[in-house]
């Protein structure tokens, strides 16, 4: 998974206003990385989970995340 770009993002610590969360790691009910910034674009992001879940938030606006994604048979 790979985010693109994020529109009308609310840059911020602890990405409390707009944030996409990859569900990825091993323990799916804890709260896994957010993520909201530039900083973030365009690095890729592996999970062994099929399917992995992504969760977007935003709380006061609306915002677009473009990501990429390529599922992969194992």
């Amino acid at each position: 998974m790979k985010i693109v770009s994020i529109v009308n993002s609310q840059c911020r610590l602890g990405c409390s206003l707009a944030s996409l969360e990859f569900k990825y790691l091993q323990y799916p009910q804890l709260i896994d990385p957010k993520f909201d910034c530039e900083e973030h674009y365009n690095k890729v992001y592996s999970s062994t989970r099929n399917p992995t879940v992504m969760s977007l938030q935003n709380h006061y606006d609306m915002s677009t995340f473009n990501i990429e994604y390529r599922l992969v048979k194992t």
